[in-house]
């Protein structure tokens, strides 16, 4: 359950990242900052997303 949850985490920085990313462009700003933070948080949100999906559909266990 606890790997759904990061999931979506990962899924809403990488939408909040494209639709910031949109904003800035559509100011008429291509480099910057502001671009590169969006980048960047795509990027992780990504690697987040798709490694608990992993985890969870290769029913990845801790042993605690």
């Amino acid at each position: 359950m606890i790997t759904k949850i990061f999931e979506w985490i990962g899924f809403i920085i990488v939408g909040v990242s494209i639709y910031a990313n949109a904003i800035i462009r559509a100011d008429g700003i291509t480099s910057g900052a502001g671009i590169n933070l969006s980048i960047i948080g795509m990027i992780t949100g990504v690697i987040l997303t798709l490694t608990f999906f992993l985890m969870r559909k290769l029913k990845v266990t801790q042993n605690i």
